[in-house]
C-alpha cells in the first residue's frame, strides 16, 4: 500500500499532556502578538495639516489631547439661567452655546457682548441691560436681593 495513505490521522486522544501545553503556549503567543500589534496602531488625525513632519504631528496631537483633557477634567455645573428675569429657554440655549453656563459667567459678561450674542443669533426680544446685575446676586446666592430687584423690573427691564 502507498505510504501516504497508510498513515492514520492523529486524534485528540493521541496528543500527550505536553502536546496540549505546547498548543496552549502557541495560542497564547499568537494572541499576545495580535494584542501588541493592535496597540501599536495610531490613526492619522484628519485635521493635521499636510507636509508637517512626524515630530510636529506628535506635538500638535499631544497639545490637542492636553486641551481635551483640560476641558474634560474641569466640568462646569450649569446654572438655571432662566431664573434671571428676561431670560427664557431659547435665550438660555443661545447663551450656553456661547459658553455662558453659570450665573458667575453671565455676571462677568458685558451688556455689549450679551447684545452681540443675541444679535448674532437673530434674537431681538432680549434686553440684557440687567442680566449681569441679576446674575451677580444669584452667583452670590443672595436670593432675597434678587427677588427685590426683580420686583422692580418688568420683563428684565427697569421701570421708571
Amino acid at each position: 500500500m502507498n505510504i501516504f495513505f497508510s498513515l492514520h490521522q492523529a486524534s485528540a486522544a493521541d496528543i500527550s499532556g505536553w502536546g496540549w501545553v505546547l498548543i496552549f503556549l502557541v495560542v497564547v503567543a499568537i494572541l499576545a502578538l495580535i494584542l501588541w500589534w493592535a496597540t501599536q496602531y495610531t490613526p492619522q488625525d484628519p485635521y493635521t495639516p499636510k507636509g508637517e513632519g512626524h515630530h510636529a504631528e506628535h506635538h500638535e496631537a499631544a497639545s490637542v489631547e492636553a486641551t481635551r483633557t483640560a476641558e474634560v477634567s474641569v466640568p462646569v455645573e450649569p446654572d438655571d439661567l432662566k431664573k434671571i428675569e428676561g431670560i427664557g429657554p431659547k435665550t438660555e440655549r443661545i447663551l450656553n452655546e456661547h459658553g455662558i453656563m453659570t450665573f458667575a459667567q453671565l455676571a462677568e459678561t458685558s451688556e455689549e457682548t450679551l447684545q452681540a450674542i443675541l444679535d448674532e443669533a437673530g434674537f431681538r426680544l432680549g434686553d440684557p441691560g440687567t442680566w449681569a446685575e441679576q446674575a451677580a446676586l444669584a452667583a452670590k446666592g443672595d436670593w432675597e436681593a434678587l427677588e427685590t430687584l426683580q420686583d422692580a423690573l418688568k420683563g428684565g427691564r427697569r421701570v421708571a
